[in-house]
């Protein structure tokens, strides 16, 4: 599989030319002297044929665009020697909205300034509270700080 990947890097610029130049032949237009109409209205199931393919190679070139950038991220983060265990793994499992609370808990703020600085209500940031605690296995805001700074001395 990895080598049928390799071979469609070499062309990926190809495919995204190729998917735009079906998907306009596949809705291309007629004009006559006294009318216009689709190229292919007497045949639809062409039309439809090409248009499928057409988003049949964007989903390939997406594909392989998300591969590279996934390799590309795997050579970075091994370069900079972060590997895929303890605690970057851990935060990793954080949504985005979780990570925000999680930074500014670190950075000491309190939940007002907390639901101040992200607009939301009390019960949502106890849920995001709950759950980044739940997913970092930990019990209280003292121990994330700690942990928090343990890893953040351990790569500065």
């Amino acid at each position: 599989m990895e080598t049928l990947y390799n071979a469609l890097y070499k062309f990926q610029h190809y495919l995204l030319g190729t998917a735009v130049f079906l998907l306009l032949l596949s809705a291309s237009v007629r004009f006559d002297a006294s009318s216009f109409g689709l190229l292919w209205s007497a045949y639809p199931q062409i039309a439809v044929l090409i248009l499928l393919t057409g988003l049949a190679l964007v989903i390939l070139y997406i594909q392989l665009d998300k591969k590279k950038l996934e390799k590309l991220n795997r050579q970075i983060n091994e370069r900079h020697g972060e590997s895929d265990t303890g605690f970057s793994v851990l935060l990793r499992q954080l949504t985005n909205r979780e990570r925000a609370v999680f930074n500014l808990i670190i950075q000491g703020k309190s939940n007002k300034q907390i639901m101040s600085e992200l607009y939301i209500e009390a019960s949502t940031l106890k849920s995001h509270v709950n759950h980044i605690y739940k997913k970092l296995n930990i019990k209280d805001r003292k121990e994330l700080r700690a942990l928090s700074r343990d890893k953040y001395q351990k790569e500065g």
